[in-house]
């Protein structure tokens, strides 16, 4: 089986970490593949960068499923395209911020999400409500996040102020947040740390082996011919 990872921004720059977090929770059977948007974005931080890739995202996923994917990791925590890709799509496509919420609801009571900048801060509490406690915000633009140091004393700083507002699960808000020591952070802060990719590719992998996919009543297929060029 082979899983696709579409990373909706027109960089390529932190694939390799990328593909090697996700092949973390690879299994044996299920082969993992990583691709870009070809034009868009370089990072996304607001919702107008959102909306700006979802044109391409749309088009990258049907070449995904054309090219032989069983199964799609859309890679943002804003999610762009999510439901317009699961009603074009017969394979399962999955969200990272919709697995990691979906995970950490099985594991605490109020969850606290990180997110990169206080625009997505924004985004991310229209789309939660209250299906979170807290979100706060790492105050770092994306494309910094390579910096590992810079990015783990941030980290720590949120995650205090999370656990003293109660919460008892963390959620990293975005899939550049990579590299850290989680089982280390786990077990000085006593509790868990969700990583976006990781619970994306679980959630993708159980769906495909299972031959499981989004709901069609749900996400009804488009109708085609509606577009005027």
């Amino acid at each position: 089986m082979k899983m696709e990872i579409l990373v909706p921004v027109a960089t390529n720059f932190r694939n390799a970490e990328i593909l090697y977090e996700a092949k973390k929770t690879q299994s044996s059977n299920v082969d993992i593949g990583i691709n870009n948007i070809k034009q868009g974005p370089t990072s996304i931080e607001c919702d107008y960068d959102s909306a700006f890739a979802e044109n391409y995202v749309v088009e990258m996923a049907e070449e995904m499923e054309a090219g032989g994917a069983n199964g799609i990791v859309l890679y943002c925590f804003a999610e762009p395209a999510l439901s317009a890709c699961k009603e074009k799509l017969n394979i399962p496509v999955v969200g990272l911020r919709e697995a990691s919420i979906a995970i950490a609801s099985l594991l605490g009571d109020n969850i606290g999400v990180i997110a990169p900048m206080e625009n997505t801060k924004k985004s991310f509490s229209r789309a939660l409500g209250k299906k979170v406690r807290q979100i706060i915000s790492l105050d770092l633009p994306v494309l910094e996040y390579a910096d590992q140091e810079k990015v783990r004393t941030a980290i720590e700083s949120k995650i205090q102020q999370l656990v003293q507002n109660d919460c008892d699960v963390i959620v990293f808000g975005c899939g550049s947040i990579l590299g850290l020591d989680i089982e280390h952070l786990q077990d000085k802060y006593h509790l868990p740390i969700i990583v976006p990719i990781h619970a994306a590719v679980a959630v993708c992998k159980y769906l495909m082996q299972h031959k499981l996919m989004q709901s069609k009543i749900a996400y009804p297929s488009p109708a085609l011919g509606k577009v005027i060029h």
